[in-house]
């Protein structure tokens, strides 16, 4: 069992879960599954744009192609990713026999946990790039060069990879089956939370700064020169809002949800039962 005065975080523990979590995903060929999969959509989107749209493409330039390229599916594509690599960290213990051996072994279930987080961020932004890789390419094809921007966007997409991967492991460990657990993460990140804030923002007219994913949008709006935080539209009797999140609010947001649910998650983690 484990020794209660061990270190509350042993780094030495901690790279050996990170490195199985590796080899887990890697013989589970999730990660190739996944990496394949984002490699052959990131090519036939580039080239679907290069054939239909180059004439429309060329008028403008490499910030303008970064935008449209990253806000139609960006977040969705880290949010799918993370649910994938997160929405099973903890329940691959309690939703198998494997907890009778991996959380009674020397070390602290934080440390365990905290290994396979890292590496689901890691792996999950691996993929990420390959979306931009492709953009990238497709960015100099078009205009023989590549905004700047794309840096800052990288990291801003790590943050917010950070962040789903955060989210995704609390799902993971509240649900016993690894397979809910991702389930309901796709759920909520997809198709739940986007309703709701459209919901919220479009018709009620309140800012949507409580979901992650309007802080995601700014993986794309960061390539725009500028943009209205706030957009008011009136129809007849009919009035529709739209909010565009603020840079530093952004990171605020998604550094909240990674601190919040990261916690959370390893308090349930650290004091949940094995039950037979």
């Amino acid at each position: 069992m484990r020794d209660d005065k061990s270190p509350v975080f042993d780094f030495s523990n901690y790279i050996v879960s990170l490195k199985y979590q590796f080899l887990f995903y890697l013989r589970s060929r999730r990660f190739l599954g996944l990496f394949l999969l984002v490699l052959i959509v990131s090519v036939a989107v580039s080239l679907l744009l290069v054939k239909y749209e180059y004439n429309f493409l060329k008028a403008g330039d490499s910030s303008s192609f970064f935008n449209g390229y990253l806000s139609t599916f960006a977040v969705t594509l880290v949010a799918l990713v993370a649910a994938f690599f997160g929405g099973d960290m903890a329940s691959m213990d309690f939703g198998t026999d494997s907890a009778y051996y991996s959380l009674v072994q020397p070390i602290r279930r934080s440390t365990l946990f905290l290994g396979r987080y890292t590496a689901a961020v890691i792996l999950t932004f691996v993929i990420i790039l390959v979306y931009y890789i492709a953009a990238i390419f497709t960015s100099v094809y078009l205009y023989d060069s590549v905004t700047s921007q794309v840096l800052t966007s990288l990291y801003l997409v790590f943050l917010l990879t950070m962040a789903l991967v955060a989210f995704a492991g609390f799902f993971s460990s509240i649900f016993k089956s690894p397979l809910v657990g991702i389930i309901v993460t796709v759920l909520f990140v997809v198709l739940i939370i986007p309703i709701i804030q459209g919901i919220l923002s479009a018709f009620a007219g309140i800012e949507p700064w409580m979901f992650i994913t309007y802080a995601g949008s700014i993986v794309s709006l960061v390539f725009l020169p500028s943009y209205p935080l706030k957009e008011v539209v009136r129809a007849g009797r009919f009035t529709t809002y739209t909010y565009n999140p603020a840079f530093n609010e952004s990171i605020y947001i998604m550094l909240g949800y990674f601190v919040i649910f990261l916690a959370v998650t390893l308090l349930i983690f650290s004091r949940r039962e094995i039950k037979g």
